[in-house]
């Protein structure tokens, strides 16, 4: 009698005549009814408060259904089983858009971001845990996945793990999808985001494109495979900086982290010009037509010189050392070059 009592109940609450769930098939009275013969307010009502704390961490880094389910679990005298436990979510929450699986073409991409949740390693000598950033690169077909710990995500970390990941996957796709990091764009944007200068420098290297997703639409992100990708360059990428500056009177650009100074050809004496540099190398551009290549000294306060680069007096006088006058003073006799060197001594 109890029983039958709970079906008429539930029938009531339905508002649809007998006559009419009838008509029903199966699904739809699964549907329309829970699998429950018996329905506990109370504990009912208890996973439903509970459920709008887990909804509201739906979106927050490392979410999962199962540690909730164990806190729940903690706390109820009652619980539900987790199969239930999901069920009554997606009643409760129903998806309210879907998602569509796109297909693509093997060797095209590489989607590459940051894990929304940092991890921790341990200071050998202190003891200390320091919070690092998690990159992931991943070619879909294959689920193939490269993972890196770095200290930031500013654009020198993002760019050195791009590279690795192409290392370590031995080619480089079609194009690099890097879901808006704001490491890799100047500017966001719904249509076309603004990539930096340096990633672009990064993709012209490795014969790439930079396609960032809409900063929205995660759905964009799909699939690849290892024999489809491009050869690496022959030489690994070294992340460019620039800065503008002014040559001056002694015919040097001043590079301003490096408190050094590299020649340039002297015409040039006052006129703006743009440097490129790497940990390397020196590039010094003008009107986009490059006029000294420099290796790179990070010695404070040095001063890097082409000779070619000197105007013919001060060619002249930059040969001026020991071994120069020496070679002078020898044609006059051999006292005249004793001489000049116990002056230089």
């Amino acid at each position: 009698r109890n029983t039958v009592n709970t079906y008429m109940q539930l029938f009531a609450a339905s508002e649809y005549s007998p006559g009419e769930l009838l008509r029903f098939d199966t699904a739809a009275l699964s549907e329309l009814f829970s699998s429950h013969t018996t329905v506990d307010t109370a504990r009912h009502n208890e996973l439903m408060l509970y459920f709008e704390g887990v909804n509201k961490a739906r979106n927050h880094p490392g979410f999962t259904f199962l540690h909730h389910y164990q806190q729940y679990m903690g706390q109820s005298r009652e619980p539900y089983s987790y199969t239930q436990f999901l069920e009554h979510y997606q009643r409760k929450y129903p998806k309210e858009k879907g998602s569509m699986k796109l297909e693509h073409v093997a060797g095209e991409e590489m989607f590459i971001d940051f894990a929304g949740k940092k991890l921790h390693i341990t200071d050998k000598e202190t003891g200390e845990l320091i919070a690092v950033e998690v990159f992931v690169a991943i070619l879909p077909c294959s689920h193939y996945t490269f993972v890196q710990a770095c200290n930031s995500q500013k654009r020198e970390e993002l760019i050195a793990c791009c590279a690795n990941a192409l290392h370590f996957f031995g080619g480089v796709p079609q194009a690099v999808i890097s879901d808006n990091l704001k490491s890799a764009v100047n500017r966001a944007s719904k249509y076309e985001a603004d990539i930096n200068r340096s990633f672009k420098d990064f993709a012209r290297h490795y014969n790439c494109v930079i396609n960032p997703t809409r900063g929205y639409s995660p759905q964009d992100k799909a699939s690849v495979e290892r024999q489809y990708l491009k050869p690496l360059p022959g030489t690994a990428y070294e992340l460019k900086d620039y800065r503008r500056a002014k040559v001056q009177k002694m015919g040097y650009v001043y590079i301003s982290p490096d408190k050094s100074y590299y020649s340039v050809p002297h015409r040039y004496i006052g006129k703006e010009t743009l440097i490129h540099y790497t940990k390397s190398r020196v590039e010094v551009f003008h009107n986009q037509q490059r006029i000294a290549l420099h290796q790179r000294n990070l010695a404070k306060g040095s001063y890097i010189t082409d000779k070619d680069h000197l105007g013919s007096t001060h060619r002249f006088y930059s040969d001026w050392n020991p071994e120069f006058f020496k070679r002078k003073a020898a044609p006059h006799g051999e006292h005249v070059l004793k001489c000049v060197e116990n002056i230089l001594a």
